[in-house]
């Protein structure tokens, strides 16, 4: 496991946190077993969860990936299911209980991406529209948080980040973390209903090249809201002076406000 990940669980989550650290080893070893893995090595995540490159006994090249108690593995299942392995790797099994595990396909060759070009955000464009299937299923729009509930734990992710390397650091965001609070009230009160199955986190770190796909989405948060925040998810991701051509052009191909685009992407932009 990689030590920032250990740190940023033990900092955020406490004993809580520790605790499953320490018990990974044990439920690495569990999903080895029963679900007859090869483990292959650790790979590089974000902070919710622990991921192996795995092979099966088919020789198949898959990651297992171990869910927190803060991320369950059920709605990511849920999404994965859904997309079916368009927009997104393919489900090969799931542990649903408790914390849960996922078997997912790995994608090759995996490289993420780069500069933000208009061909780049053509191809993004299409891998948006395949994420959003339209409405979400009834049993999706039951079973995901809401958008609300995302961005409310983005902002506060950031004030504890913050408050983890100093009070003055905390203290010098507090008052831009309430701005994006009330922009982010605002965008949310302001949209029309609309319960598209969103992607959630979707950040450059989160796109990568399949070779036989193209772009594909990875390490969901899924849940259900506007389509404007994945576009703008995406654009948080890009340096500011590249934003404004690259949303006019996402904009156009999605049939999305440009101003909202930008909107989500400065209230993404809060985050760590």
């Amino acid at each position: 496991m990689a030590p920032e990940l250990a740190r940023f669980v033990a900092r955020h989550y406490g004993a809580r946190g520790r605790a499953w650290v320490e018990g990974l080893p044990t439920r690495i070893e569990r999903y080895r077993v029963e679900w007859e893995l090869e483990v292959e090595a650790v790979l590089p995540t974000g902070f919710s969860s622990c991921c192996l490159a795995v092979s099966t006994t088919e020789g198949e090249a898959a990651v297992l990936k171990l869910s927190g108690p803060w991320t369950p593995a059920r709605p990511e299942a849920l999404a994965l299911r859904i997309w079916n392995g368009g927009a997104a790797p393919r489900l090969l099994r799931a542990d649903e209980t408790g914390d849960g595990a996922l078997l997912i396909e790995r994608i090759t060759p995996g490289l993420p991406l780069s500069k933000a070009t208009d061909d780049l955000t053509e191809r993004v464009a299409q891998l948006i529209s395949n994420i959003h299937m339209g409405q979400a299923s009834e049993d999706a729009a039951r079973l995901l948080p809401p958008l609300a509930d995302v961005v409310e734990t983005l902002i506060t992710t950031a004030g504890a980040e913050a408050a983890a390397r100093s009070s003055d650091e905390a203290s010098t965001l507090a008052p831009r973390l309430e701005k994006t609070r009330r922009l982010a009230r605002k965008l949310l009160s302001s949209e029309k209903r609309d319960e598209t199955l969103l992607h959630g986190d979707l950040e450059n770190r989160n796109i990568l090249h399949c070779n036989a796909r193209g772009l594909v989405a990875i390490d969901p948060l899924p849940c259900v809201g506007e389509a404007a925040y994945d576009a703008g998810c995406w654009l948080a991701s890009l340096d500011r002076a590249e934003r404004e051509a690259t949303s006019a052009l996402l904009a156009q191909r999605l049939d999305l406000e440009q101003s909202r685009l930008l909107a989500w992407a400065a209230v993404v932009s809060v985050g760590p």
